[in-house]
């Protein structure tokens, strides 16, 4: 019995002194090699992960590219004419991959856009290419610019943009030829010769696409020869503001066209006396040709009519200075 008493004393023994063996290697100091890091407060000039992650979520959001939208010069061509047009885009945040900006032309039908050219870079993200036109009606000519970047599965697109198609019309009874855009379907230009007390009439009339039977007398230019070489000021005092009504009310405004001719707009409300001077509709525009040989009064309708084109007589009058600014003389 003594000696089982004996065995067991000491395989207690040992397991107390194994036990304190272990408790003294829990509290001792682990080595600094290997005690785990913590995160220490970052120095000036060093960046945390998430400061750097921020940092690249900004600069991706700076970075990010952007096709703006392009230019034409000139903005306007005339149909079954060929004419060479400049479309210019500018490109920011990133440089596309050479070679990848395109001239896209968008079909009517929706079906894949047409690649016209590759447009060549002109510096500080501009990019440029000349493409001759010779389109074979009046429709507008729809275009986009697209561009691959490195890193974007995508192309980027600028916005669908357009190429204006109008007729030009030379008049063998006045000399005058003038650039219009398409307003309906059936159109007809007549003129009338200058006699010793009017000026030559020429007018653009539209078929009423609802009421075949009615013409809409669209614009009317009455050319008048400046025999006296008078200034349009000087003109406009002589043959209509003969008590100078509208200029003390300030309803005029005058401005010089690309082509170089000057133009003269009328702003209304009218005054009641000059209304009562003419007894009749006011023409609100007036234009001396690039050379000062001629001078032309605009007429444009208010007729309700109109609304059956998809136009109104404010649309109409703000689209003369584009038209005005197309305008030659013999």
């Amino acid at each position: 019995m003594k000696p089982t008493i004996l065995i067991l004393g000491a395989i207690v023994i040992a397991l107390l002194a194994f036990g304190g063996v272990w408790l003294y290697a829990q509290q001792a100091p682990v080595p600094a090699a290997l005690a785990p890091r913590t995160q220490a407060p970052a120095e000036a000039g060093t960046s945390t992960f998430s400061q750097v992650v921020s940092s690249n979520v900004s600069t991706a959001a700076i970075t990010t590219p952007t096709v703006g939208t392009p230019t034409l010069s000139p903005s306007m061509i005339i149909v079954n004419t060929s004419t060479p047009v400049t479309i210019t885009v500018q490109i920011t945040g990133v440089t596309p991959i050479p070679g990848s900006v395109n001239l896209l032309l968008i079909s009517a039908t929706g079906t894949q856009p047409t690649i016209l050219g590759v447009m060549q870079s002109s510096g500080n993200g501009s990019y440029s290419l000349q493409y001759l036109f010779n389109p074979s009606s009046t429709d507008e000519i729809q275009l986009q610019v697209s561009a691959a970047f490195q890193g974007q599965l995508r192309r980027t697109l600028s916005n669908i943009f357009s190429l204006n198609v109008w007729r030009r019309f030379a008049d063998p009874v006045t000399g005058v030829a003038i650039s219009l855009p398409q307003f309906a379907k059936t159109e007809t230009l007549s003129s009338t010769p200058a006699t010793s007390e009017t000026g030559a009439t020429l007018q653009l009339n539209v078929v009423d696409p609802v009421d075949s039977g009615y013409i809409i007398p669209l614009i009317t230019f009455i050319v008048q020869t400046n025999s006296k070489n008078l200034s349009l000021q000087e003109w406009f005092e002589n043959n209509v503001d003969y008590e100078s009504l509208l200029l003390n009310a300030g309803d005029i405004h005058s401005a010089t066209l690309s082509n170089g001719a000057l133009l003269l707009t009328l702003q209304g409300p009218f005054p009641q006396a000059f209304l009562n001077q003419i007894g009749g509709p006011v023409a609100s525009v007036y234009v001396m040709s690039p050379d000062q040989s001629e001078i032309i009064t605009v007429l444009t309708p208010e007729d309700p009519a109109l609304v059956d084109i998809g136009i109104s007589p404010s649309s109409l009058n703000a689209m003369l200075p584009a038209i005005l600014s197309t305008l030659t003389t013999p």
